[in-house]
C-alpha cells in the first residue's frame, strides 16, 4: 500500500480536500489483455487512485464496444480484490487449448461473444453513459478513459455538452492512436476544454495521470463549459 500513500501525499499537496472524490476507468471491450500495460494492470493502478482520494469506495469500471447495447458496468474494484476482478474482468481463457480442457469463460470473454463489441469504437456513447449513470452528486471526480483507435471531434463535444461539472476527463492512448483533435498540444493540459487533459502513451505514472485532475480541482470545477469554436 505505498504506492497508496504517495498518491495520497500528491493529490492533498496539489489539491487538498478532493477526499470523496468518485474514481471511473473506461477502457474498449476488446484488445488490452495481455502484457504488461494490459486493462488488469492500468485498472490496479487506477484502484491505487480511488483508494488515495476515498479509502473503501472501490473503482468504477466501465468497458464500450461498437454501440451504446456494448457498454458494461463491471462490479466495483476494491484494491485488495483487484486480482480477483482481473481474473474474472480483464483475462481470456485460453478457451481454444487443444492439451486440456476448455477453461471456464471469463465475464469479458462473453461479453466479446454478443459481436462487435471488439472494435471498442463508440467512445461517444461510453461519455453519455457516464454523464448519465455517475451524476453531480460528488464534489469531484475523475474519469480516466482509454481511448481505442482514433479520438473523434464528436467525443470532445459530447464532454462538453454531457458531462456533469464537477467531472474532469483524463484521456489517454497510445500516440500512434491518437487523432488529431486529441494530438494537437493545447488538448493536451486544457486547451479545449477546461475539464478535459490528453495524455500520449499509454506507459502513464500516477503523477503523469492525475496532474490535470490535480490543476482542474485545485481551481475549483467549472460551471459552464462550452465546446470552443
Amino acid at each position: 500500500m505505498d504506492h497508496v500513500k504517495r498518491v495520497r501525499r500528491v493529490i492533498r499537496r496539489s489539491a487538498p480536500g478532493m477526499e470523496g472524490a468518485r474514481v471511473i476507468f473506461i477502457s474498449p471491450a476488446g484488445g488490452f489483455f495481455n502484457g504488461k500495460y494490459s486493462t488488469g494492470y492500468l485498472v490496479k493502478r487506477a484502484a491505487a487512485i480511488s483508494e488515495a482520494l476515498t479509502p473503501g469506495a472501490g473503482l468504477e469500471v466501465v468497458y464500450y464496444g461498437g454501440t451504446a447495447a456494448d457498454i458494461v458496468r463491471t462490479p466495483v474494484v476494491h484494491l485488495e480484490q483487484v486480482d480477483q476482478w482481473i481474473s474474472e474482468w480483464a483475462t481470456l481463457p485460453n478457451s481454444g487449448h487443444v492439451l486440456g480442457p476448455r477453461r471456464p469463460s471469463s465475464k469479458i470473454e462473453e461479453i466479446l461473444d454478443r459481436g462487435d463489441s471488439r472494435a471498442g469504437s463508440d467512445m461517444v456513447s461510453a461519455v453519455s453513459f457516464v454523464g448519465n449513470t455517475f451524476p453531480g452528486d460528488r464534489k469531484a471526480q475523475l474519469v480516466i478513459f482509454r481511448m481505442a483507435a482514433l479520438g473523434t471531434k464528436e467525443a470532445i463535444r459530447k464532454i462538453a455538452e454531457g458531462s456533469p461539472t464537477n467531472t474532469f476527463w483524463q484521456c489517454f492512448s497510445d500516440a500512434d492512436d491518437a487523432g488529431s483533435e486529441w494530438s494537437e498540444r493545447s488538448a493536451r493540459r486544457g486547451g479545449l476544454l477546461p475539464n478535459l487533459w490528453y495524455y500520449s502513451g499509454e506507459y502513464w505514472s500516477y503523477r503523469a495521470i492525475t496532474l490535470g485532475f490535480r490543476r482542474w480541482a485545485a481551481k475549483g470545477p467549472v460551471d459552464n463549459v462550452r465546446f470552443p469554436r
